[in-house]
């Protein structure tokens, strides 16, 4: 499986100098500490903004100082909301440190407002993520309707079917301005059945997941305390929590820590459940439900304890690289380390071929080894991590490029990543004698 990184660095043109990073999205066959850096959106209810407040906005690093400076457990019942719920669910995982902000809009707005360019509210989002000095890498999706007015018989609701494609297009823009971003949708309320669920994997959105996971056993304790908006809610705290916790190209369904593959990873999970209220899905029924993209809660059988992810799917098809959360991650690390590379060599004065306008083998070998470099000084034999990050990288830069009269680089950068056990067949039998 290769990942394709085009880096055009202008080093002279008539538009203003910069360098543009481009995702290829392939056919498959620096220890940044931004890399778990998350936010999650939350709807909230109306009545906790003053007049004129479109947004209120948090940044913390545990459970308790987001306790500290907002809303603690009794503020979600006496709210009917589910605020401190997605916070508690993401620190139950993500170790204390980890950056998080919270980011809340009124309940009114709904995923599509969110992701609508003309909409104020993608603008207060984009505004925000720019105000953080692009520094987010992970995006929680969280809604809070009334239940009572979910009345679709659809897996997924109208609205987050229309927001899968806007959300994908923002994270293309977003990527454009050097800002990468993985989002995780809440699927509410899944309703009907797995033959019948929409295909998310058609939206060809590799930047967007949707999960419908949830604990039942929690869910219960909510509705029956008297949060009436929590019947259809989805764990989206719980995969954000996960993949904060782990490295950029692990898979958030795993079921030990690597290297040693032996302590095992077990979520906060009593009883597995759907956002719909099922609380199974038959085997083959979970295999329809995957191969349409879909995220949830698993459990093994054979004695085995312990509830996972199912995978880390995206909205994407399966012969595409973009179809895993651990996939555009690792392409996003790589595209941030190549932009801090480059720009350092922006407007830079490079000496070429009095002949041909061209850049001397001896520049093109330097260009090259500087990526190299940066990307395995950021991925590989890494403190404190577990595995490298990735397989290898090839550079490439076609020496014909006449820079003296375009002023422009172009520079191909394929990353071969890490390998993802998903199959594992053994073949057992008695021998013959």
């Amino acid at each position: 499986m290769n990942f394709l990184i085009y880096l055009i660095a202008c080093f002279m043109s008539l538009s203003i100098p910069k360098v543009q990073v481009k995702e290829v999205v392939a056919q498959t066959g620096q220890n940044l500490s931004i890399d778990n850096t998350s936010l999650l959106v939350i709807t909230a209810p109306v009545s906790l903004f003053g007049v004129g407040e479109e947004s209120k906005s948090y940044k913390v690093n545990s459970l308790k100082s987001f306790e500290d400076i907002a809303y603690k457990e009794s503020d979600d019942l006496s709210n009917n909301m589910l605020v401190w719920e997605r916070v508690k669910n993401f620190y139950a995982l993500a170790p204390s440190g980890v950056v998080l902000h919270v980011l809340l809009f009124k309940d009114t707005t709904s995923f599509t407002d969110i992701f609508t360019p003309s909409n104020a509210v993608n603008q207060a989002l984009s505004d925000y993520l720019q105000a953080q000095k692009n520094s987010i890498r992970l995006v929680g999706m969280c809604g809070n309707p009334d239940p009572a007015t979910e009345t679709y018989t659809t897996s997924v609701s109208p609205d987050l079917q229309s927001a899968i494609p806007l959300t994908q297009a923002f994270c293309n823009a977003q990527f454009q301005k050097n800002n990468p971003l993985a989002i995780v949708f809440e699927g509410r309320k899944f309703a009907g059945t797995a033959l019948d669920a929409l295909d998310l994997t058609t939206f060809n959105a590799g930047n967007v997941a949707v999960t419908i996971a949830r604990d039942e056993v929690r869910k219960e304790a909510l509705v029956s305390s008297g949060h009436t908006n929590a019947g259809h809610f989805a764990q989206v705290g719980t995969a954000l929590g996960k993949l904060a916790s782990i490295q950029v190209n692990q898979n958030m369904g795993r079921i030990t820590t690597p290297p040693a593959n032996v302590v095992r990873e077990n979520l906060p999970v009593q009883k597995v459940g759907f956002s719909g209220g099922q609380t199974q899905f038959s085997l083959e029924n979970q295999e329809v439900l995957h191969q349409k993209g879909y995220t949830f809660f698993i459990e093994y059988g054979g004695g085995f304890q312990g509830v996972f992810f199912s995978d880390d799917r995206t909205c994407q098809t399966s012969e595409l690289s973009n179809n895993s959360l651990a996939a555009i991650r690792i392409t996003n690390k790589c595209a941030i380390i190549a932009y801090a590379t480059y720009i350092n060599l922006l407007k830079s004065t490079v000496t070429v071929d009095q002949e041909t306008g061209r850049l001397p083998s001896i520049e093109i070998t330097r260009h090259m080894q500087l990526i190299t470099d940066a990307i395995e000084v950021n991925t590989k034999n890494l403190p404190n991590r577990q595995v490298d990050e990735l397989t290898s990288i090839e550079v490439s830069i076609d020496p014909t490029q006449n820079l003296l009269a375009s002023g422009r680089e172009e520079i191909e950068l394929k990353i071969i990543p890490t390998g993802t056990l998903k199959t594992i067949n053994v073949a057992v039998g008695i021998k013959a004698v």
